[in-house]
């Protein structure tokens, strides 16, 4: 499910933001980041990773590769030029 939260950016500026996060642990995860709201703990941007799709794509026409199609641990953060 899509979850929306309130966090703080790098300049400590309350933002809006989303994840996706199985339903049966929202209330979990959502209790997680109102804590961290709590104590201003900075979080730059929270967007889900489709919102990156053109990118995963431009670094598939060049031969890299994605960490979110990892089999073993995904790593959605994880761009490669080799593609590993």
């Amino acid at each position: 499910m899509l979850l929306r939260v309130t966090h703080r950016d790098h300049t400590a500026t309350p933002r809006r933001g989303c994840l996706i996060v199985a339903r049966s642990i929202a209330a979990k995860v959502a209790g997680v980041f109102e804590r961290l709201h709590g104590a201003r703990f900075q979080i730059r941007r929270m967007r889900p990773v489709h919102t990156y799709d053109g990118v995963v794509a431009a670094v598939d026409d060049i031969g890299g590769g994605w960490g979110g199609r990892w089999r073993g641990l995904k790593d959605d953060h994880h761009f490669s030029a080799t593609g590993r």
